[in-house]
């Protein structure tokens, strides 16, 4: 990044914390959570609620001890996020941090770079939900969004069953509905039956197929090689395998799946490789960009 020699790196991906770092370092300096008390979250589904959000970004800026204004901010933004909120977003950073430049980026992408990849599909489990996105050169193309994210379920975790139904008609205590569904409650199995906790919509196995299927079928075999996963469940044993099993089951003949999981910190990480890209240099938004053309602007510099 020729313009400025470092920058702040903030993940907004998450609705109960902001995780922010400089782009030089390799994990969040700071965690930071948006939840104290009865206080709101910092986002609720895909909008963003501003007093929690101010509150957070400044407990951020304190606790890295940063100067307001000194360095330019990336901002890493779930699937999602409309332009509306996108705007209101850069009047937050303008107005309140004074940051002289500012790019926002969606998780998905940053998941991407962080393991050298441009183009694929990310299953980014957070709190609140989990959000899917097929990506083609660093821009979003479709994404879906399963509502099952760790608040829902409980305890420390466990590991991923490889085969759920087999394992519940040789166990017979697990047979009974209420018990599945407390079992599940401390399993990651319940991304691949949400119904079984309640949850009327496709498992995560499914989701990733949709998003593929969306996207043109010239870049299907690119995306289905290329799936990440990342955020809190991504670090379940054996729920990698559990996803790429399924995937290929129900996956058309001939369309290959790789499933991975993206490294540690993957959001910061890619963060900051975008921050230093050259193809991005163009994409920032400084402030008196901003203070000329208005929201407006953000319409030609999305990511």
């Amino acid at each position: 990044m020729s313009k400025f020699k470092r920058a702040v790196i903030i993940d907004l991906s998450e609705c109960d914390q902001v995780r922010a770092g400089m782009s030089g370092d390799r994990a969040p300096r700071a965690v930071f959570p948006s939840i104290v008390g009865e206080a709101p979250a910092i986002r609720r589904g895909d909008a963003f609620e501003w007093k929690p959000l101010a509150t957070a970004l400044h407990g951020v800026y304190k606790a890295m001890d940063l100067h307001v204004g000194a360095d330019p901010v990336l901002l890493a933004l779930p699937t999602g996020v409309d332009m509306a909120q996108r705007g209101h977003l850069a009047r937050v950073a303008f107005a309140d941090l004074k940051v002289p430049a500012l790019l926002m980026v969606d998780a998905a992408v940053a998941v991407l770079r962080a393991s050298r990849r441009s183009s694929g599909v990310v299953a980014l489990f957070g709190d609140e939900d989990t959000r899917v996105t097929a990506v083609r050169d660093d821009e979003v193309i479709a994404s879906r969004r399963l509502d099952l994210g760790g608040r829902r379920l409980s305890g420390d975790g466990g590991d991923a069953s490889l085969d759920y139904d087999e394992e519940l008609q040789t166990a017979p205590t697990l047979r009974h509905p209420i018990v599945a569904a407390a079992i599940l409650d401390h399993l990651p199995d319940a991304y691949f039956k949400p119904n079984l906790l309640g949850l009327e919509q496709d498992g995560i196995h499914t989701q990733v197929l949709a998003v593929i299927a969306g996207a043109p079928a010239t870049i299907g075999h690119e995306l289905a090689a290329n799936v990440l996963l990342a955020g809190s469940a991504a670090g379940f044993p054996g729920i990698d395998v559990r996803l790429a099993r399924e995937l290929r089951a129900l996956a058309p003949e001939g369309l290959p799946v790789k499933v991975d999981a993206s490294p540690e910190h993957a959001v910061h990480l890619g963060g900051a490789s975008l921050a230093s890209l050259s193809t991005f240099e163009e994409m920032w938004i400084t402030a008196p960009d901003f203070e000329r053309v208005g929201p407006r602007i953000l319409e030609t510099r999305r990511r």
